[in-house]
């Protein structure tokens, strides 16, 4: 070890802005930063100067935490000329307390997150079918502010997230797919939305993304491929409460959501009718009792009944 550190010593160089990155740097990652004309020390010192801390998204398949030990490495000879990088270039945004930019967008009328979305004059629902134009008492006048005033009584951010999602893709659907405003929706467009479209979104290029995107970007969709029975009866639970709670604020006439089911599929029966087949309702594990509960509450109640007929004991019977 001794003599290893005495040649380390007679070797040692500091790395000059003309020297080719893969004097210093491992192979494969001196090969990305090539393949992107980061050919030199000095070039690289230049590129995160010019791009600042995120300036690894150049080069692909670097990576932050790679970029985060070039920048290490780089901190080191920050006295050698033409090395020096201010530090705020190096360090990232969220540790030196300044926001993280943002994409800017303006409002457009397209498949796009709500915050970016920039409903039609024709298919706004301000003169929607299904709407009450002389008792509305929720203040929205068209169905994009009917939905912000809806998500409004939701101070759970989670809770809110949820129906701000399932709110979103109907007003999509509705206006892109259906070419009407929300507010004009009937029964069938509720049945063919949570039996058809949910099944299989279609044209998948125009609502699916194939991974998690945030809400920021140009390649967000509202979906992330068909959904499952549960998250079809999860959605419909949820418009049934969208559309019950603007009828109660009477910005709406009907609930076009109240009646329909969420369907499996058909089946043939042995005459050869084909039949539609609705999921089971979910129960509610929390609300439901246990075997051998439901056999002493059983007990509990044939006890009463055999017992007393005082008012208490009754009413004791009933609410089991």
């Amino acid at each position: 070890m001794a003599a290893l550190e005495a040649l380390a010593r007679l070797v040692v160089e500091d790395p000059k802005p003309d020297h080719h990155v893969l004097g210093w740097f491992d192979t494969t990652v001196a090969l990305r930063l090539s393949d992107v004309g980061v050919t030199t020390i000095g070039k690289l010192v230049e590129t995160i100067k010019a791009v600042g801390y995120r300036w690894y998204r150049h080069v692909p398949r670097l990576g932050e935490v790679g970029a985060r030990r070039i920048s290490a490495w780089l901190e080191n000879y920050r006295d050698v000329d033409g090395l020096l990088i201010e530090v705020a270039a190096l360090t990232h945004p969220a540790e030196r307390n300044l926001p993280v930019p943002q994409l800017r967008r303006e409002p457009v009328t397209g498949i796009v997150p709500l915050e970016y979305f920039l409903i039609p004059a024709d298919l706004d629902g301000s003169s929607g079918a299904n709407r009450n134009l002389l008792k509305n008492n929720s203040g929205a006048h068209n169905d994009l502010q009917a939905i912000h005033f809806w998500l409004t009584d939701y101070e759970n951010a989670n809770t809110r997230e949820k129906y701000r999602a399932e709110a979103e893709r109907l007003l999509l659907w509705s206006i892109f797919a259906k070419g009407k405003p929300l507010s004009s929706l009937d029964i069938n467009d509720a049945r063919e939305y949570i039996n058809r479209f949910l099944v299989d979104p279609q044209p998948a290029a125009q609502w699916v993304m194939n991974r998690a995107v945030p809400r920021s970007e140009p390649e967000w969709r509202p979906f992330r491929g068909p959904l499952s029975v549960k998250s079809r009866q999860d959605a419909l639970a949820a418009l049934k409460k969208f559309f019950g709670d603007l009828v109660n604020a009477q910005y709406l006439d009907h609930n076009a959501f109240a009646k329909i089911k969420v369907f499996l599929g058909s089946e043939t029966d042995e005459a050869g009718n084909e039949r539609r087949v609705a999921a089971k309702p979910r129960v509610q594990a929390e609300r439901s009792l246990t075997r051998e509960a439901w056999t002493f509450a059983m007990r509990v109640l044939d006890a009463l009944r055999l017992g007393s007929r005082r008012p208490h004991a009754l009413r004791a019977r009933l609410n089991l």
